[in-house]
């Protein structure tokens, strides 16, 4: 008997994403903040955390993991970002998702292209960062929330010349070490990225007590012009 042989097609997808729009007074097209949601998270819960987080004006924005995820304590479906089987593919995957979205939301005229702010969480940072990576002109800036930087990207930080970057993390998490994200922090830094950290005390979480901290960090960008 022959040995198995895999073979590949591909097939059409549906993604999912999430927006709230900015205050009905807000100038359109709005800049935007973009959240990635971590493993075994929502998109519907966490584009409720971008609108606390962003400023009024601009539009909240989660695209959901394209991996489902069953919880089966609780019965509900999660979703996460990436796969240790073709690994490759998740990450071309998650790219061209963000993409379509941002390019959707620009044409429509929902938001401003050139004023899009990443906010990546645990495993969403990953995404976030090779994102920016990717697609400099995409990205005004990013934001790392507990998660280190991925070694892929660290091998060529020259596209983060132009954004600057936030790196959020807790000494006390119980997940995703502090010391990670200090790792990552220097790792930009060194590379002469316009990089800031903030530290909370609260675990693996975005807390509420730095929301005003991230959104003072987008002002001060977005007064740059």
């Amino acid at each position: 008997m022959q040995p198995s042989c895999p073979r590949k097609l591909s097939v059409e997808s549906t993604a999912y994403y999430y927006i709230e729009l900015a205050d009905g007074g807000a100038k359109r097209p709005a800049p935007a903040l973009i959240g990635i949601h971590g493993y075994a998270q929502t998109g519907p819960e966490f584009v409720g955390l971008m609108r606390k987080i962003a400023p009024t004006r601009f539009a909240a924005v989660a695209p959901q993991g394209l991996n489902q995820l069953p919880v089966r304590t609780s019965g509900r479906v999660a979703f996460h970002w990436m796969s240790s089987f073709e690994k490759a593919d998740s990450i071309e995957r998650n790219g061209l998702f963000l993409k379509l979205m941002i390019e959707s939301l620009a044409k429509d005229g929902t938001i401003d292209p050139t004023r899009v702010y990443l906010l990546g969480f645990s495993q969403g940072a990953s995404v976030a960062f090779r994102f920016a990576q990717r697609h400099p002109e995409l990205v005004r800036g990013v934001i790392s929330a507990c998660s280190d930087l991925p070694p892929d990207v660290a091998a060529d930080l020259s596209p983060f010349d132009s954004i600057p970057a936030l790196i959020i993390y807790s000494n006390s998490d119980p997940i995703v070490p502090g010391k990670v994200s200090e790792i990552a922090y220097s790792q930009l830094r060194e590379a002469g990225v316009a990089v800031e950290a903030l530290t909370f005390a609260e675990g693996h979480k975005i807390p509420s007590s730095i929301h005003s901290d991230i959104r003072d960090w987008m002002e001060r960008i977005e007064s740059r012009g």
